[in-house]
């Protein structure tokens, strides 16, 4: 598998109506479906996270999820069934070790890469196994200082990824498949008064005593 193939981006209409289908239709998932996994990308000052929802049982028992639309079409689905009937406090410690070490996931922020950490694990209480399970992994990194933009690279095998900036006025959205590698995205933290500053001293740079130097 190649690490930087063509990136696909769904316009956002597009987008809209993927997300909303697969919340109309989460009551009649079957458990076995395989469903995008959802990342949420947000910089406040120096921390850039990145929470994601997935089907972790299905990273766990090894299934390739590129192209798969149910896991009774790949080797695992009987590990996956176990690992669905397994209680949280079982699950969520496996999926941090799992996700601290995945190493095929890689971000890099104006071309310098970025060391992703696991800052929490969440796993719903085992319910209806007739429904798929989502969890919730958030990651968290330095976005190293003056950097403007970041690339995220999906690894093969993770399936589809529906990306999506928060906290920024024209958030990036896309969507991603194994393998693939976004556009650069420009990241700006709500708290970073200093790209304001720069704006406006750029606009008017003799109405302040504040913009010279």
């Amino acid at each position: 598998m190649g690490f930087f193939q063509n990136k696909i981006v769904v316009p956002k209409l597009r987008l809209r109506a993927l997300v909303s289908s697969l919340i109309l239709s989460a009551p009649i998932l079957q458990a076995h479906e395989v469903t995008p996994s959802i990342g949420n990308l947000s910089l406040d000052g120096s921390a850039i996270t990145l929470e994601l929802r997935v089907l972790g049982e299905a990273f766990l028992a090894g299934i390739d999820l590129d192209g798969l639309a149910s896991t009774t079409d790949s080797d695992g689905d009987a590990a996956y069934d176990a690992l669905r009937a397994t209680d949280p406090a079982v699950l969520e410690p496996q999926l941090e070790a799992f996700f601290a070490g995945w190493t095929v996931f890689q971000a890099n922020a104006d071309d310098k890469a970025m060391d992703f950490q696991v800052s929490n694990v969440a796993v719903p209480e085992v319910g209806n196994t007739d429904l798929p399970r989502a969890s919730v992994v958030t990651l968290v990194a330095e976005f190293p200082a003056g950097a403007k933009e970041m690339t995220l690279h999906w690894p093969g095998g993770a399936g589809d990824l529906v990306l999506r900036q928060q906290g920024v006025p024209d958030p990036w959205t896309g969507f991603l498949t194994g393998g693939d590698t976004s556009p650069p995205i420009q990241m700006r933290s709500p708290t970073d008064h200093g790209f304001w500053s720069r704006v406006f001293c750029s606009i008017w740079p003799f109405s302040s005593q504040s913009c010279a130097g």
